[in-house]
């Protein structure tokens, strides 16, 4: 409050808004959608990571889909990394790729922007 005069986001967005970045004039999304209305975004090449702890059935949960890892590790954490570019999960433990499984996604998959 002391740094901006107020504790109400609204008042502070007011305050500050010629000097926030704005998008374009004529800037729409309508490119990014399907024939059926859904958005389309394209998925920059990249990694995501997931740190997750093996089941006593040996399995691990993420992307709301359960994944079969090893009966041995239960109880272990594991990590899953999912690369946009190869549209795979690779779960690793103790830094070695295990497993690997497919994850495809609808999109195009494009370079990040830098």
């Amino acid at each position: 409050m002391a740094d901006y005069g107020t504790r109400f986001p609204g008042v502070l967005r007011d305050q500050l808004w010629a000097t926030l970045r704005h998008l374009p004039t004529g800037f729409t999304l309508d490119p990014y959608f399907d024939a059926r209305g859904h958005p389309a975004l394209p998925i920059a090449k990249g990694l995501v990571s997931w740190v997750r702890k093996v089941d006593a059935h040996g399995c691990i949960e993420f992307n709301g889909a359960k994944y079969f890892i090893r009966r041995k590790l239960e109880r272990q954490y594991v990590m899953a990394t999912l690369s946009t570019y190869h549209r795979r999960v690779f779960i690793k433990y103790e830094g070695k790729v295990i497993k690997t499984f497919p994850f495809p996604f609808v999109g195009k998959v494009v370079d990040p922007i830098a």
